[in-house]
């Protein structure tokens, strides 16, 4: 690697902080033995790497990444449970995160490779990658998801978005790309976590969900103002989402009639998705339809 790149990630990411994923093991495995969470008659490990980017306040950005114990299944949704490798402000830009994650990547093989002693037994790793979208083809040296070959698994093309005959199964393989990182298109850089199968990589769930309906919601909005009905359902829009408490408003760009929204974050884009969940409990209630013939006596009358 070009040395003056390597000069300007360090000092650009200033002061990163870096733990060993190995020592960090070392301390937990023996209490999660004692917990009976892991094994040691089946000494095998499953660990989740994760990693994602955000702001902290308007400039400056955080780049975070961490690992977990799958085998600790009941706290793999708390936070506490979610243990921190890297942290270093800067973008998560493929040259910073090559540069940042050496350490972590050479623990990381021999994990896979040699797996780690504690004691009297010898412990195995099975490895996996979740992360968002972006995250995620961002470490794997792969296309942006509006490419020709968008997807990291398999070689569908673009046009074949509807394709319901396609054969959308991995078919990608991680040697592959270890002996020649551009052996499938789409892929222009080296993966940088390739001691990690690529059917271990998985996206996020939350945030595609996030993505679908943040998407919804943009349709939903064009097809309104498509319709000709904005002007009334503006308004109703403003007004329920006063109802439910979240700051919500509309406003026309300055000499332009194109119209922007506030945009969802957090606990207010929670309260909106559990409101659409009541909403649709609601509709489903509602349209429950009678059961039995109207003459007998266990007849059940449906609401609508």
């Amino acid at each position: 690697m070009d040395e003056n790149i390597v000069e300007t990630v360090i000092n650009s990411v200033g002061k990163a902080g870096v733990r060993s994923i190995k020592e960090i093991l070392i301390f937990l495995i023996p209490s999660l033995v004692r917990k009976n969470i892991l094994n040691s008659s089946q000494p095998i490990i499953s660990i989740r790497i994760s990693g994602d980017g955000r702001n902290v306040g308007r400039k400056v950005k955080h780049v975070m990444i961490t690992f977990a114990i799958l085998n600790h299944k009941k706290v793999l949704f708390s936070l506490e449970y979610h243990y921190t490798l890297i942290l270093y402000p800067g973008s998560k830009e493929y040259n910073t995160l090559d540069i940042t994650t050496r350490l972590l990547r050479e623990e990381l093989w021999q994990l896979k490779n040699q797996g780690l002693t504690i004691g009297n037994v010898h412990w195995k790793f099975e490895l996996y990658f979740s992360s968002d979208w972006k995250f995620l083809i961002t470490c794997l040296g792969f296309n942006s998801p509006t490419s020709n070959y968008f997807c990291p698994w398999c070689l569908i093309k673009k046009n074949q978005h509807s394709d319901l005959d396609a054969n959308w199964t991995i078919s990608k393989n991680m040697n592959n790309l270890r002996n020649n990182y551009t052996f499938y298109s789409g892929h222009h850089k080296k993966p940088l976590f390739d001691m990690i199968e690529i059917e271990n990589y998985l996206v996020d769930e939350l945030h595609v969900m996030l993505r679908i309906t943040d998407r919804l919601w943009i349709l939903v909005i064009h097809e309104i103002i498509e319709s000709g009905f904005f002007d009334i359902a503006r308004e109703v829009i403003i007004k329920e989402m006063q109802r439910i408490g979240v700051r919500f408003q509309f406003w026309q760009e300055r000499d332009s009639n194109k119209w922007s929204y506030t945009s969802l974050m957090g606990q207010e884009k929670l309260k909106v998705l559990q409101f659409q969940s009541a909403a649709k409990a609601w509709l489903n209630y509602f349209l429950t339809p009678s059961i039995g013939n109207l003459e007998d006596s266990d007849f059940i009358k449906g609401l609508y």
